[in-house]
C-alpha cells in the first residue's frame, strides 16, 4: 500500500520532470497538461526516475495540485515567497514626498 509521502513526493518529481523536459518554468496547469500529453519517464527517459515513480497514475488535476502543494510546504518550497521586510500598505515614497495635482480645470 502506498503511503501519502509516495504521492507527494511522486507529484513533486513529477512537476520537476515537466520543467526539466521542457526547459521552463511551467505553472502547475501547464505542467500537468504537459504530464498528461507526454507522460511519466520510463527506462528509456531516465532509468533512475521511471523506477521511483514506479507505476504512479496522474490523478484528476485539483488531486495532483493538492499533493504538489502539500510536497511543497513539506520541503519548505513554496511557490510564492513573502517579500522581505515590506510592511504592507507602504509604498515607494512616502505621502510627505508627493506633490497634489489639484483640478486641471
Amino acid at each position: 500500500m502506498k503511503t501519502d509521502i509516495y504521492f507527494l513526493t511522486a507529484a513533486y518529481y513529477a512537476l520537476g520532470w515537466a520543467e526539466y523536459k521542457t526547459e521552463e518554468r511551467l505553472t502547475d496547469q501547464r505542467a500537468y497538461d504537459w504530464l498528461k500529453e507526454n507522460g511519466m519517464p520510463d527506462e528509456e527517459d531516465n532509468a533512475e526516475l521511471a523506477r521511483e515513480f514506479g507505476d504512479y497514475k496522474l490523478p484528476s488535476f485539483p488531486t495532483w495540485s493538492r499533493q504538489v502543494r502539500n510536497a511543497r510546504k513539506v520541503l519548505g518550497k513554496q511557490k510564492y515567497t513573502k517579500r522581505g521586510d515590506k510592511k504592507p500598505g507602504s509604498g515607494v515614497v512616502s505621502g510627505h514626498d508627493v506633490e497634489f495635482q489639484g483640478d486641471a480645470s
